[in-house]
């Protein structure tokens, strides 16, 4: 992880935050894909699941002109067993419920990001890619030195 981008590194981070939304029985944790290509759709056997996906990054030098600071939309696309037709089920409600809640218990990743905010659910058919999906759209952003952008610099540390 060391000399990776710093978007992996929180992308590596986001995966392990997401493993806490667990399938119906209470203890199992979902499925949790990153960067899944249109071309490789999630499968009825994989589900319940969630495909990990950083769909924009937008870069700003930050205060001194010494760093940048990436200004990062996600998506989370979460999947339920039943391939319902279209609409937001109650078992994809509780998925976003959770992961909301497992975000709001950790909103910098440790001191990493400068902030993390969910912005969107939907589940219209037009939006999502497949039935039995709703997908949470969040933006984040975190600083790395303007020439490295392997390296964060967290409000705890450098990453």
């Amino acid at each position: 992880m060391a000399g990776d981008p710093a978007i992996e590194k929180v992308k590596f981070l986001l995966v392990a935050l997401t493993r806490g939304v667990l399938q119906d029985d209470g203890v199992t944790p979902i499925n949790v894909f990153v960067d899944r290509s249109e071309d490789d759709p999630i499968r009825e056997e994989e589900r319940p699941a969630a495909a990990i996906r950083v769909v924009d990054v937008q870069l700003d030098p930050s205060l001194g002109m010494a760093e940048t600071r990436h200004n990062c939309t996600l998506d989370v696309d979460f999947y339920e067993e039943a391939l319902t037709f279209g609409g937001l089920s109650k078992r994809l409600s509780v998925m976003a419920s959770d992961w909301n809640a497992l975000v709001a218990a950790d909103r910098t990743l440790s001191g990493r990001l400068e902030r993390f905010e969910i912005r969107s659910l939907t589940a219209e058919l037009d939006a999502v890619p497949d039935l039995g999906c709703a997908i949470v759209t969040s933006e984040f952003s975190f600083i790395t030195p303007r020439g490295d952008w392997t390296t964060i610099q967290g409000a705890t540390g450098i990453f």
